[in-house]
């Protein structure tokens, strides 16, 4: 067999089933023994990775091998892509983030910010990539492009080079188009994504803030569809007029004060026939909450509705909680219902219409008798509601403020309730999915398990997914200098910091007392220091701390938590707060 032809079907076998480990071994040697100095410098990487499943233990010597051979071989293996800056730094031209994979570059991440005159090299940079044998296996792809002036048509050079040359292997695809948040509407021309339906093995398309014409798009294994921005009712009945017959996440941004209304379309995609595997669907309201009651209702009648899990809705005002409790049976079965609203009070009303209605409180259950509490904090009062799973339950308010809700809690669970949900400035940090998380608990020290979590929290665009690869590249490249940058401009981002920190920011940047220092490792915090401040006598300040750092999903897999100049009465109610959480952190005292 020809040397070309055997590399070819090794490519496509992998592409099919990327865990053949035969497959990857006969593709090692393969490129080894080839005369192009980048496929043997990738066969080298190739074997290096076969080596390290085969030799765990060899682990440390083997990543450093491998560090240094993409740092000689960086030209060869990457091309025009090896001197690009990375995306964290503010300069002008392309700049790229690279993971890299047992199979060679796994995510290429791409961003350029435009201006008027200026002219877009993605297209150009990603066709000369995509011929590299390095990235003849790449799984995600993400080209962001921010428009200062314009318009610009940013990723129509993008969709047609995919079209032609996208590798079978790519899964997973986000395509990002933003405005200046200062400037004026760019009126872009919408972007068809038809061209697209050559991608047949496409599992997620997520496409934000681009305007896009769906017509004639066709992906048979489409799994998780997310198309952010305000969508006029045209896209919504391309999307109902196609057929996914793999679609079980979907989540849209609509225009509401578009002279079309967005109701028909969204009650076409419902017909069971577009998408008849759909189980969780969001609908993201851009504009008033004029259309509320009439979504209530399409979704109420469709004959989905029976197959749906979760269902999230937002500006969820008084008519739409009015149509929601009306047509209560017809939710019943849901695992999750999102009713939060723009601004305002949140509808409390909701609650026990299905088994979780997430309005952004704090939820306790106890597994033996069925029980659930909700505590809603609103300075200076505090909202307390409890009952049996599923019902209403009872609403209680009280004037503690913002201690007297973390005492309430922590009174909950010394009497048996656990966590459930927790709610950090109203913005969701993750998307649950049991099987992930039970493999990250199966293997907490392996970073493969929290990669494929990585990649399902990416489809949401959660910034844990980027901090769960930027630090399993960090434990495999160690001094990997760009790494820690792009690592440390993350963890320092504002927003960012709000979703994976929420109330502890104060007390990790030290202007509250007591102090925290947070130790991460593959995204979540693994170690923790806490420093009560000169002068702080409060005896419930690092117990209330130590909660939230605990019922936060950042803290989830803590380990360590070390104490110090706390007194022996705070100490030992930090204690009791992991112990009442069925936590088995390990705690010293300095």
């Amino acid at each position: 067999m020809a040397h070309d032809t055997l590399l070819e079907r090794l490519w496509a076998r992998l592409a099919d089933a990327p865990s053949d480990g035969e497959a990857a071994q006969l593709l090692a040697d393969a490129l080894q023994s080839d005369g192009d100095r980048g496929r043997r410098a990738l066969g080298e990487l190739l074997a290096l990775e076969r080596e390290l499943q085969r030799e765990p233990r060899w682990r440390r010597r083997i990543v450093r091998a491998t560090t240094a051979l993409r740092e000689a071989h960086a030209t060869e293996l990457l091309g025009p892509l090896a001197g690009l800056p990375a995306l964290a730094r503010d300069v002008p031209g392309v700049r790229a983030s690279i993971e890299w994979g047992p199979l060679g570059v796994r995510t290429l991440s791409l961003r350029q910010d435009l201006r008027e005159g200026d002219a877009s090299d993605i297209a150009r940079l990603l066709d000369e990539a995509l011929a590299l044998p390095a990235l003849r296996l790449l799984e995600r792809l993400e080209v962001n492009v921010v428009l200062f002036g314009g318009p610009f048509d940013a990723h129509r050079d993008v969709v047609a080079l995919l079209a032609r040359r996208a590798p079978p292997s790519l899964r997973t695809l986000t395509l990002q188009e933003l405005g200046d948040p200062w400037g004026e509407p760019l009126g872009v021309e919408p972007c068809a994504l038809a061209p697209l339906s050559s991608l047949s093995r496409l599992r997620a398309l997520c496409v934000v803030g681009s305007e896009v014409a769906l017509d004639k798009l066709a992906l048979p294994s489409l799994h998780t569809l997310r198309l952010e921005g305000a969508l006029p009712a045209a896209v919504l009945a391309a999307i109902a007029a196609a057929r996914w017959p793999a679609l079980e996440v979907l989540q849209l941004g609509f225009d509401a004060e578009a002279a079309v209304s967005p109701v028909p379309p969204i009650r076409a995609l419902l017909d069971g026939r577009c998408a008849p595997r759909l189980r969780e669907l969001t609908l993201d309201t851009y504009g008033t909450a004029r259309h509320g009651p009439a979504l209530v209702e399409a979704i109420a009648t469709s004959p989905q509705r029976p197959h749906l899990a979760e269902v999230a809705l937002d500006r969820v005002d008084r008519a739409t909680s009015d149509a929601l409790l009306a047509r209560r049976e017809a939710f019943a079965h849901l695992t999750r219902l999102g009713a939060r609203p723009d601004v305002g009070p949140r509808p409390l009303r909701l609650k026990g219409l299905c088994r979780h209605v997430d309005c952004g409180e704090h939820r306790l259950e106890r597994a033996e008798d069925d029980r659930f509490v909700e505590v809603e904090i609103d300075e200076p009062r505090v909202r307390v509601r409890e009952g049996r799973i599923g019902h209403p339950g009872r609403l209680r308010v009280l004037d503690t403020g913002w201690r007297g809700c973390h005492r309430e809690i922590e009174a909950r669970r010394l009497d048996g309730y656990r966590t459930v949900r927790a709610a950090y400035g109203g913005r969701r940090d993750e998307v649950p999915n049991r099987e992930l998380w039970d493999a990250i608990r199966a293997r907490p020290d392996a970073p493969a398990p929290y990669r494929a979590y990585a990649e399902w929290l990416r489809a949401w665009g959660l910034p844990r997914a980027e901090l769960i690869e930027l630090q399993c590249a960090r434990a495999e490249r160690p001094d990997d200098a760009r790494v820690a940058r792009r690592e440390a401009a993350l963890l320092g981002d504002d927003h960012t910091a709000e979703i994976l920190l929420g109330e502890l920011r104060p007390h990790v940047a030290g202007v509250a007392s007591p102090s925290l220092v947070l130790e991460w490792r593959f995204g979540f915090v693994r170690a923790a220091t806490l420093t009560a401040l000169p002068g702080d006598d409060d005896l419930d300040a690092a117990a209330e701390v130590v909660a939230l750092l605990l019922d936060h999903p950042s803290g989830r897999l803590l380990e360590e938590l070390a104490l110090a100049n706390l007194s022996p009465d705070a100490a030992s109610r930090v204690q009791a707060a992991v112990r009442g959480r069925g936590r088995r952190a390990r705690i010293t005292r300095g």
